[in-house]
């Protein structure tokens, strides 16, 4: 079989490349390992009105809640409650926007693969030789492309095949349920050395008195299952667990964007010749939060125009397929620069940092500047702008970073923004 496109993955960026590419008239064919799109679920679905805006499928259905604000918990202090002035984040029933979008890729003229893996690939004469399982008989297909898209996940067979550096992840565990008389409204974030090492706990309401209460570790602080610190979680969210119905439990890995060279001789570009990468693939997940369905769809965004061009052109060169690169890095790369310097700086504070930042974020100038600069998806500009407008908050840094290594850069851009 031969197609002008083969997509691995049916994630949101994976299936948003596949729908654009194939309504512009391309032989599209997009596989996913599943037995069906989106299960099993691997993401908190807690995405900004900006993001459900890019993927451009209705709401109607797929949002669970809408969350105004947040309320921070850290050891030793009070909770501390920000934002809350305005819709800043929206749960998603996350199955559905995968299924949706895939099927929207399907209805566009894509041929969707479900239960179909990815076992091998041999670049010939110029194209692509890619041989498929698919079914649970693993029948063998063998299909020709000149272009093959990697947007299957943190294990992606196409990024291995092509000496792309696994990125580091966060492990993470979560469970959902029903849990009566919390505020639809606010979602809950728990920080702390023992609670969460190197990440964060969280509690999104998610409508109709359900939860999502998750917790996630830095495996290099913490060699156990991140299951393992589910219960302190409960304890500090401080609500009476002894009414909560659990629903469901998920668990698995977030890669995450890390700034550096360390490639240990691998190439670290999304790109070569007849291939790209996007999503968890490339490593387009925040290094502060893990998100990864807003980057991701706007790598599907500039690889679909790079897709189109290159087919144009008859040129599926490392060369050309770059612009996708270029145009994504134009786009988030500083921003993820920026976040990964902070994340560094996140890991050096322990819990009495912790809770002199909420003592200094409960000053009345720090919570206009959350009302006002608060997102999500671009977090540095308000951590730049504490920088400058609350002095104290250079207190936060340990000295030893302060004229040097991270926070040295982190210093350096402060000054520089207006």
């Amino acid at each position: 079989m031969d197609f002008d496109i083969v997509v691995a993955g049916a994630g949101p960026s994976g299936s948003a490349l596949a729908r654009t590419t194939a309504q512009a008239g391309l032989k599209v064919l997009l596989v996913e390992e599943h037995r069906q799109v989106g299960l099993p679920l691997q993401c908190s679905g807690f995405v900004t009105p900006r993001t459900l805006e890019l993927a451009n499928v209705p709401a109607d259905g797929l949002v669970k809640n809408e969350i105004k604000g947040a309320v921070v918990r850290v050891p030793g202090s009070r909770p501390l409650t920000l934002g809350g002035d305005r819709v800043r984040a929206l749960a998603l029933n996350r199955v559905e926007l995968d299924q949706r979008l895939s099927q929207d890729a399907a209805k566009a003229g894509a041929t969707l693969y479900e239960e179909t893996r990815l076992v091998d690939i041999q670049r010939v004469n110029g194209h692509l030789e890619l041989d498929l399982w698919r079914g649970p008989n693993r029948k063998k297909l063998s299909v020709k492309t000149p272009l093959l898209v990697g947007a299957d996940g943190w294990y992606s067979t196409v990024a291995k095949w092509m000496g792309f550096p696994r990125r580091h992840a966060i492990r993470c565990a979560s469970v959902d349920g029903y849990l009566p008389g919390l505020s639809h409204e606010l979602a809950q974030v728990v920080v702390g050395e023992k609670l969460a090492p190197g990440w964060f706990g969280w509690l999104i309401p998610l409508g109709n008195d359900q939860v999502r209460i998750g917790v996630g570790c830095d495996p290099s602080l913490h060699r156990s299952s991140p299951t393992d610190l589910l219960p302190g979680l409960f304890k500090a969210l401080d609500v009476d667990f002894a009414k909560f119905q659990v629903e469901s439990k998920v668990g698995g890995f977030i890669p995450i964007h890390s700034n550096g060279n360390g490639n240990n001789g691998h190439s670290r570009l999304p790109y070569s010749d007849n291939i790209m990468l996007i999503g968890d693939a490339a490593g387009q997940a925040k290094p502060t939060s893990g998100g990864g369905i807003y980057p991701g769809l706007v790598a599907a965004m500039h690889a679909s125009r790079t897709a189109l061009e290159a087919h144009a052109e008859g040129d599926f060169s490392a060369s050309r397929l770059a612009s996708y690169d270029t145009a994504w890095s134009r786009e988030l790369g500083a921003e993820f620069e920026r976040e990964a310097d902070m994340r560094h700086l996140f890991l050096r504070l322990k819990d009495a940092d912790f809770k002199r930042a909420t003592s200094l974020l409960r000053i009345p100038g720090a919570q206009m500047l959350i009302r006002r600069y608060g997102d999500i998806d671009f977090q540095s500009p308000l951590f730049f702008k504490f920088g400058r407008l609350l002095p104290n908050f250079l207190g936060l840094v340990p000295s030893g970073l302060r004229v040097m290594g991270p926070w040295g850069v982190l210093r350096d851009r402060v000054n520089k923004t207006a």
